[in-house]
Protein backbone atom coordinates (compact mmCIF):
# COMPACT_ATOMS: atom_id res chain seq x y z
CA UNK A 1 0.00 0.00 0.00
CA UNK A 2 1.36 3.39 -1.00
CA UNK A 3 0.72 6.51 1.02
CA UNK A 4 0.75 9.88 -0.71
CA UNK A 5 1.18 13.39 0.67
CA UNK A 6 -2.55 13.69 1.48
CA UNK A 7 -2.52 10.43 3.44
CA UNK A 8 0.50 11.42 5.50
CA UNK A 9 -1.06 14.80 6.23
CA UNK A 10 -4.27 13.05 7.33
CA UNK A 11 -2.31 10.72 9.62
CA UNK A 12 -0.17 13.51 11.09
CA UNK A 13 -2.64 14.29 13.89
CA UNK A 14 -2.95 11.95 16.85
CA UNK A 15 -6.69 12.57 17.01
CA UNK A 16 -7.18 11.37 13.43
CA UNK A 17 -5.20 8.20 14.13
CA UNK A 18 -7.31 7.66 17.25
CA UNK A 19 -10.47 8.14 15.14
CA UNK A 20 -9.25 5.48 12.71
CA UNK A 21 -8.60 3.08 15.59
CA UNK A 22 -12.05 3.77 17.00
CA UNK A 23 -13.70 3.21 13.61
CA UNK A 24 -11.84 -0.10 13.24
CA UNK A 25 -14.18 -1.51 15.92
CA UNK A 26 -17.43 -0.39 14.25
CA UNK A 27 -18.92 2.45 12.20
CA UNK A 28 -19.80 5.54 14.21
CA UNK A 29 -21.55 8.89 13.97
CA UNK A 30 -19.59 12.13 14.47
CA UNK A 31 -21.53 12.76 17.70
CA UNK A 32 -20.35 9.40 19.09
CA UNK A 33 -16.77 10.22 18.22
CA UNK A 34 -17.09 13.70 19.76
CA UNK A 35 -18.34 12.17 23.01
CA UNK A 36 -15.66 9.46 22.97
CA UNK A 37 -12.79 11.93 22.53
CA UNK A 38 -14.36 14.81 24.52
CA UNK A 39 -14.08 17.16 21.55
CA UNK A 40 -16.53 19.49 19.84
CA UNK A 41 -18.56 18.02 16.99
CA UNK A 42 -17.13 20.62 14.62
CA UNK A 43 -13.58 19.49 15.48
CA UNK A 44 -14.46 15.85 14.83
CA UNK A 45 -16.16 16.79 11.55
CA UNK A 46 -13.04 18.66 10.45
CA UNK A 47 -10.85 15.61 11.26
CA UNK A 48 -13.28 13.34 9.40
CA UNK A 49 -13.05 15.59 6.32
CA UNK A 50 -9.27 15.12 6.25
CA UNK A 51 -9.67 11.38 6.58
CA UNK A 52 -12.41 11.27 3.94
CA UNK A 53 -10.37 13.35 1.47
CA UNK A 54 -7.50 10.88 1.76
CA UNK A 55 -9.94 7.96 1.29
CA UNK A 56 -9.23 6.46 4.71
CA UNK A 57 -12.88 6.69 5.84
CA UNK A 58 -16.13 6.83 3.94
CA UNK A 59 -19.38 8.55 4.74
CA UNK A 60 -22.53 6.39 4.77
CA UNK A 61 -26.02 7.84 4.58
CA UNK A 62 -28.60 5.51 6.11
CA UNK A 63 -31.66 7.21 4.59
CA UNK A 64 -32.42 8.80 7.94
CA UNK A 65 -30.94 11.88 9.52
CA UNK A 66 -27.95 9.91 10.83
CA UNK A 67 -24.66 9.84 8.97
CA UNK A 68 -22.12 7.17 9.81
CA UNK A 69 -18.42 7.02 9.07
CA UNK A 70 -16.58 3.76 8.54
CA UNK A 71 -13.12 2.67 7.50
CA UNK A 72 -12.35 2.02 3.88
CA UNK A 73 -10.09 -0.87 2.90
CA UNK A 74 -7.20 1.59 2.70
CA UNK A 75 -7.93 2.84 6.23
CA UNK A 76 -8.19 -0.71 7.51
CA UNK A 77 -4.79 -1.54 5.98
CA UNK A 78 -3.25 1.47 7.73
CA UNK A 79 -4.62 0.46 11.15
CA UNK A 80 -4.13 -3.32 10.95
CA UNK A 81 -1.05 -4.38 8.99
CA UNK A 82 -1.17 -7.66 7.11
CA UNK A 83 1.75 -9.16 9.05
CA UNK A 84 1.39 -8.36 12.77
CA UNK A 85 4.36 -6.89 14.61
CA UNK A 86 4.04 -9.39 17.46
CA UNK A 87 4.86 -12.24 15.07
CA UNK A 88 7.86 -10.31 13.77
CA UNK A 89 9.09 -9.63 17.32
CA UNK A 90 8.67 -13.29 18.26
CA UNK A 91 10.59 -14.50 15.21
CA UNK A 92 13.40 -12.00 15.77
CA UNK A 93 13.55 -13.13 19.41
CA UNK A 94 13.85 -16.78 18.38
CA UNK A 95 16.62 -15.94 15.90
CA UNK A 96 18.53 -13.91 18.50
CA UNK A 97 18.26 -16.74 21.02
CA UNK A 98 19.42 -19.23 18.38
CA UNK A 99 22.36 -16.94 17.64
CA UNK A 100 23.23 -17.00 21.34
CA UNK A 101 23.22 -20.79 21.45
CA UNK A 102 25.23 -21.02 18.24
CA UNK A 103 27.74 -18.49 19.55
CA UNK A 104 28.20 -20.58 22.67
CA UNK A 105 28.22 -24.11 21.29
CA UNK A 106 29.15 -23.94 17.60
CA UNK A 107 32.89 -23.24 18.05
CA UNK A 108 33.25 -26.29 20.31
CA UNK A 109 31.45 -28.49 17.79
CA UNK A 110 33.57 -27.17 14.93
CA UNK A 111 36.83 -27.76 16.81
CA UNK A 112 35.74 -31.26 17.79
CA UNK A 113 34.83 -32.02 14.18
CA UNK A 114 38.22 -30.84 12.98
CA UNK A 115 39.99 -32.82 15.68
CA UNK A 116 41.96 -29.94 17.11
CA UNK A 117 40.01 -29.65 20.34
CA UNK A 118 42.79 -31.00 22.57
CA UNK A 119 45.26 -28.32 21.50
CA UNK A 120 42.69 -25.58 21.70
CA UNK A 121 41.42 -26.76 25.10
CA UNK A 122 44.94 -27.03 26.45
CA UNK A 123 45.97 -23.54 25.33
CA UNK A 124 42.63 -22.06 26.40
CA UNK A 125 42.88 -23.73 29.80
CA UNK A 126 46.43 -22.39 30.25
CA UNK A 127 45.35 -18.87 29.36
CA UNK A 128 42.24 -19.07 31.54
CA UNK A 129 44.16 -20.39 34.54
CA UNK A 130 46.78 -17.63 34.22
CA UNK A 131 44.11 -14.94 33.99
CA UNK A 132 42.14 -16.44 36.87
CA UNK A 133 45.26 -16.58 39.06
CA UNK A 134 45.90 -12.91 38.42
CA UNK A 135 42.25 -12.11 39.20
CA UNK A 136 41.59 -10.66 35.76
CA UNK A 137 38.64 -12.95 35.01
CA UNK A 138 36.62 -15.55 36.77
CA UNK A 139 35.72 -18.80 35.10
CA UNK A 140 32.26 -18.81 33.58
CA UNK A 141 30.68 -21.72 31.72
CA UNK A 142 28.61 -19.40 29.49
CA UNK A 143 30.04 -16.43 27.66
CA UNK A 144 28.58 -12.98 28.40
CA UNK A 145 27.66 -12.50 24.73
CA UNK A 146 25.52 -15.62 24.91
CA UNK A 147 23.73 -14.33 27.99
CA UNK A 148 23.08 -10.96 26.35
CA UNK A 149 21.71 -12.59 23.19
CA UNK A 150 19.48 -14.91 25.21
CA UNK A 151 18.11 -12.06 27.33
CA UNK A 152 17.42 -9.87 24.29
CA UNK A 153 15.72 -12.77 22.54
CA UNK A 154 13.57 -13.52 25.58
CA UNK A 155 12.59 -9.85 25.88
CA UNK A 156 11.58 -9.70 22.21
CA UNK A 157 9.52 -12.87 22.50
CA UNK A 158 7.90 -11.59 25.70
CA UNK A 159 7.08 -8.23 24.10
CA UNK A 160 5.56 -10.02 21.11
CA UNK A 161 3.29 -12.05 23.40
CA UNK A 162 2.44 -8.93 25.42
CA UNK A 163 1.30 -7.12 22.27
CA UNK A 164 -0.68 -10.17 21.15
CA UNK A 165 -2.59 -10.56 24.39
CA UNK A 166 -2.97 -6.82 24.97
CA UNK A 167 -5.13 -6.68 21.82
CA UNK A 168 -7.41 -9.47 23.05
Amino acid sequence: MDLNKEDIKALSADTRVAILKSLSKRRKMPAELAKEFSLASSTITEHLKYLENSNLVSRKNTGHKWIYYELTQKGLNVITPKFPINIILGLVGVFVMAAGFLYQFLPKAVYQAVGKMENVQKSAADIASKLTEKGVVTQSPIDIVTIILLVIGAILIGFGFYRKFKKL
